[in-house]
């Protein structure tokens, strides 16, 4: 035999033993009752009988004791069948289990409670009362599947009371509503469905408004914390989405309770939903942008790239991105390509990557791409980790060049964004011209071959005509690499 097994037999056994006790007790009494008035009797015959002695037997005498003895008997024996059937309806038997039932949850013998308030609403299905018993102690016995069985039959004897018996019963009636939030505690909806439907049935309860309103709030904050926590990883329609779910909630809220919290809530989404529909538009502007580069990059056509990072439309683009602080990469039927943001002096804040991915981090070969105040770069090259590793070409348009040149041309090996070992560093003139400039770095730090009147000289090229290249002392020291990595190479 099992513990339950034992459990059950012990309080069976025991409120056996405590109604036979009751019933025996109501026996003795009305025996002795019994005994008295046939006491009084026999001294009644006995008088009689002293009172004729001498006089002849009369058999109607004798016939008239036996008569009355056995109505004495018979009485008695009503009378305690009265008694047992008194004590034993239904009523009391109700009164008795959960009496036992709350002494038991008091002493916090929860099997035993259970036991009592099942056997009380076995008796009747209807006693409210029983069933905030028998919740509290699978609660506390930590039984979830007994729990919800009991509290889902609880809640539909709950739909079956009249508006009297809702009166009558009405803080047990509350107590289990309010039982959802510890039955169901992950299940926000399945709260606010029992809560609404108790806020109703008891005529707008003020404990239950107040627990419904908190589990609408929670529910709708739920909504929105997966965009404001993660903006960068959700999409403006997803966004959109979690925010109108949210909006539709309070607004179902706010219509059956009235509650103001509901409406300052419900107001301040709404204006966070109009900024993200402003969101949702300029993400669409940017996606077109974007696939329009990337058309361009595929083709290698990167005057047109150009041409659209100077347009006011792309300048738009940059004004947001900074407010809504996401990265903005998207896959187009072109490749795939994305806008991020830089630290660059000459070629603004924010450069473009049109190349491979490995998930979130750009890996493989790719071309980056900045322009500002008419300064154009492009870098050709091997990218790992997010950073850029191995050779590259970089092509430069830029004011700073010396009058005259075209171009600035590098191609060499770059270690996570800075030149490191042999580079070149070729100047193409208006002329047709080309100087070829061989220098040396040091994970971004120039090798210098001499000084010169306290200038730094890093390259010679042997030609008599500005076959010198060097660096103003000023300079010397500023990292030299990959633009809008020189500053954030992890190794620096």
């Amino acid at each position: 035999m099992n513990e339950k097994q034992e459990s059950t037999e012990h309080i069976t056994a025991q409120s056996a033993d405590i109604a036979q006790l009751q019933m025996e007790r109501e026996r003795d009494k009305i025996l002795e009752q019994s005994a008295t008035l046939k006491s009084a009797v026999s001294d009644n015959e006995k008088k009689s009988a002293n009172e004729s002695e001498g006089a002849m037997p009369n058999c109607n005498n004798r016939k008239h004791g036996r008569f009355m003895g056995i109505i004495i008997a018979a009485a008695v024996l009503i009378a305690v069948l009265i008694g047992v059937g008194l004590y034993n309806t239904p009523a009391n038997r109700v009164s008795r289990y959960l009496d036992l039932g709350n002494r038991y949850l008091e002493e916090q013998d929860y099997e035993q409670a259970v036991v009592a308030f099942e056997k009380v609403i076995t008796i009747d299905e209807r006693c409210i009362e029983a069933y905030v018993g028998g919740i509290e102690a699978y609660i506390a016995m930590d039984d979830n599947t007994k729990l919800t069985v009991l509290y889902d039959k609880a809640l539909t004897e709950l739909e079956e009371l009249s508006e009297a018996e809702l009166g009558e019963y009405m803080d047990s009636v509350t107590a289990i509503y309010l039982a959802a939030e510890r039955v169901y505690p992950e299940d926000l909806e399945k709260i606010i469905s029992i809560l609404r439907e108790g806020y109703d049935r008891t005529g707008h309860n003020a404990n239950i408004e107040e627990r419904l309103v908190e589990n609408y709030l929670m529910l709708a904050s739920s909504y929105t914390d997966t965009v404001s926590s993660n903006k960068a990883a959700v999409s403006a329609d997803d966004a959109a989405a979690a925010y109108e779910k949210a909006i539709s909630l309070l607004t179902d809220g706010y219509a059956a309770t009235g509650n103001q919290r509901l409406k300052t809530e419900l107001d301040k989404i709404q204006t966070m939903y109009q900024k993200i529909l402003e969101w949702k538009n300029y993400v669409q502007t940017v996606e077109s942008v974007l696939d329009r580069i990337a058309h361009y990059c595929r083709d290698e056509d990167y005057d047109q790239v150009f041409e659209v990072m100077q347009s006011e439309e792309f300048a738009k683009i940059l004004e947001r991105i900074h407010e809504l602080e996401q990265i903005h990469r998207i896959s187009t039927e072109y490749g795939e390509i994305g806008i991020y943001q830089v630290d660059s002096e000459v070629y603004g804040n924010y450069m473009i990557y049109y190349g491979e991915y490995e998930g979130e981090d750009r890996q493989g070969q790719g071309v980056w791409l900045g322009y500002y105040d008419n300064n154009n770069y492009m870098a050709k090259g091997s990218w790992q980790a997010d950073l850029p590793q191995g050779e590259f070409v970089v092509r430069e348009w830029s004011s700073e060049l010396a009058e005259g040149v075209t171009y600035r041309v590098i191609s060499g090996n770059v270690d996570t964004g800075l030149w490191n070992g042999n580079v070149e560093w070729n100047f193409e003139w208006e002329t047709g011209a080309v100087e070829v400039f061989p220098v040396s770095f040091d994970r971004g730090h120039w090798n210098v071959i001499r000084q010169d009147n306290g200038d730094y000289i890093v390259s010679d090229n042997g030609s008599t005509e500005s076959g010198i290249m060097f660096i103003k002392p000023e300079e010397i020291d500023r990292l030299c690499g990959i633009e809008g990595f020189t500053e954030e190479s992890p190794l620096y």
